[in-house]
């Protein structure tokens, strides 16, 4: 496995109230943070070091590398149904939008395609670890488990428990469902994928009685799972709850032997008390709560009693599918309550950003960048030109700290997946969209994107293992070859080659005065990306012009190789 040394910007929580701030350098071994140090410690550490087996990558004073955001609660199947039927109270909203999609995910095929966009989707957020609901359905749900293996983002997944009948039929009867849960887990177990765990998901107290949650319970302490599920999100469905369970002595008591529960709005100081003495991890949804009109979770008072607190998009109930957003609605929500009267309920960016990273992964192997951690990060690029944050000349900082506070501050209120320009779990970089949305950081790594965004956008080359290839790699020189390979015509070579060679590239061909032409000597955003895109598109006109015109041509003629669109 690869050897990094990131030398630069980074942010590393320490806790609710410390956020390691720093220039300086983290060393990965192995997919392990073995070495962090501040840049007065750069020059000694670089002189100790034996550096041919790393790379190095020096970040620009506007980039920061922080740890990979972390959802703890996401519907994976739901995504289709993103920002419908939010105006629907929350029992409604799973009758007529979730259930009827939900059980569309006995086709497989339908399951996979969506499931590679959900997965692409999170990565290209900068959402390393996700903590999926999948579907009722066994096999659809282990096509989900594919897509994480295949992209490898970590991931707990979890195949949906129901036996309560509703009126769309989608429920199991409780043996078969104890018997499905078990083979999901024995599958992903089969895997051998450290980076992917089984999780024990029954829906919610509403759909899942007592006899099929006790075989669940048992079943995770066969295989040592951890349990998800759904509880006191709506005054509906608590007071739903007491008829079905009237021997419970609260929402909590239904669930006592669950290791995790995820998305409670209105628990009681008793139940929150419960939670804690269990060590119950809580995933905080507040867009969600905020969209079903579910209510305003406590969180200040969740973290005073001591539990271990995560923030989840929640999507479909979720509007957006970015842990950033969470932070920003988290802090919203908990502004709110103090402006009601609930003195310091309010949280802080630096909590939020905490909660999205290592609050979500308490305990765990991952969060930060503390020595023994496994690297999970993203690169970012704060004033990123395609990005939605503007640089002015004016700045109040004075500090390098502070500067670099700044920019964290910026991408934290304003940043999304335009910011977000390298993803990595354990060490490896992930390239969610393979093409268009790689690295800009190198001349080299944006002359390698440019070049092969353009051969996939015509045709030139679709085999998937060939692009990862290149991509990954950065093989200049096997583009060069595969120009060759397929005859790309003189003009559309010269259009290639004079985008490469302009970004420094090494993907000189004939045309090697194209150095010195002046056009597109770097690529900054996606707008020069279209640019040249749109000369190659002129380019393949004007052969089928001419193509066209050697056709009609009295007398024999060679037509010259064209691009297919």
């Amino acid at each position: 496995m690869s050897k990094l040394i990131f030398v630069g910007n980074f942010v590393s929580p320490v806790s609710l109230d410390d956020l390691k701030i720093a220039n300086g350098y983290i060393c990965v071994e192995n997919g392990i943070v073995t070495n962090l140090g501040l840049k007065s410690d750069l020059e000694n550490f670089m002189k100790n070091t034996d550096l041919r087996d790393f790379t190095v990558k020096r970040l620009t004073k506007d980039q920061l590398l922080m740890p990979g955001l972390i959802d703890c609660h996401v519907h994976a199947p739901q995504f289709p149904n993103i920002g419908l039927g939010l105006d629907r109270p929350l029992l409604e909203w799973l009758d007529t939008y979730t259930f009827p999609l939900e059980k569309q995910y006995s086709n497989e095929k339908f399951a996979a395609e969506i499931y590679d966009q959900v997965v692409k989707r999170l990565l290209k957020n900068g959402t390393t670890t996700a903590c999926y609901f999948g579907s009722l359905d066994l096999n659809g749900t282990l096509e989900l488990a594919r897509k994480v293996v295949k992209y490898n983002q970590r991931a707990f997944v979890g195949k949906v428990s129901m036996n309560i009948p509703n009126d769309a039929g989608y429920y199991n009867n409780t043996d078969k469902e104890a018997a499905e849960v078990e083979s999901f887990i024995q599958e992903i177990m089969a895997l051998k994928n450290d980076l992917i765990e089984p999780i024990v998901t029954p829906r919610f107290a509403v759909s899942c009685d007592e006899k099929l949650l006790t075989k669940l319970a048992v079943l995770a302490e066969k295989y040592n799972c951890m349990i998800q599920s759904h509880i006191s999100e709506n005054l509906g469905e608590i007071e739903f709850v007491k008829q079905i369970n009237p021997e419970a002595l609260n929402y909590a008591d239904v669930y006592d032997r669950s290791k995790i529960l995820r998305k409670k709005v209105h628990l009681s100081d008793t139940e929150t008390k419960m939670l804690a003495a269990r060590g119950v991890s809580v995933a905080h949804c507040p867009a969600s709560n905020t969209r079903l009109r579910s209510g305003l979770c406590p969180l200040r008072r969740l973290l005073d009693a001591g539990l271990t607190v995560g923030l989840g998009t929640d999507v479909s109930g979720g509007d957006s599918a970015t842990i950033l957003d969470a932070i920003r609605r988290a802090m919203d929500v908990s502004t709110h309550l103090e402006i009601k009267g609930h003195e310091g309920a309010a949280i802080t960016w630096k909590e939020g950003l905490y909660l999205a990273t290592l609050g979500g992964a308490k305990d765990h192997r991952i969060g930060n960048f503390d020595k023994g951690k496994e690297f999970d990060a993203i690169l970012v690029d704060v004033y990123e030109n395609s990005g939605p944050i503007d640089k002015y000349s004016y700045s109040i900082d004075r500090t390098d700290d502070e500067y670099i506070e700044s920019l964290l501050q910026r991408f934290i209120y304003l940043g999304d997946d335009r910011n977000i320009i390298e993803v990595y779990v354990k060490g490896a970089e992930r390239y969610p969209e393979q093409m268009y949305n790689g690295p800009l950081t190198s001349r080299t790594g944006r002359a390698c994107r440019l070049v092969c965004a353009i051969l996939n956008r015509f045709n030139i080359m679709k085999n998937d293992n060939f692009l990862c290839e290149v991509y990954e790699k950065m093989h200049l020189e096997k583009i060069k070859t595969k120009i060759k390979e397929f005859q790309v015509s003189v003009r559309s070579h010269h259009t290639l080659t004079m985008a490469a060679v302009g970004l420094g590239g090494e993907c000189a061909g004939p045309h090697s005065q194209a150095r010195s032409s002046g056009h597109l000597t770097r690529l900054e955003s996606e707008r020069d990306l279209r640019v040249v895109e749109a000369r190659v598109s002129g380019a393949v006109c004007a052969q089928r012009a001419d193509a066209d015109a050697d056709a009609n041509a009295p007398g024999p003629t060679t037509r010259a190789p064209t691009l297919t669109t």
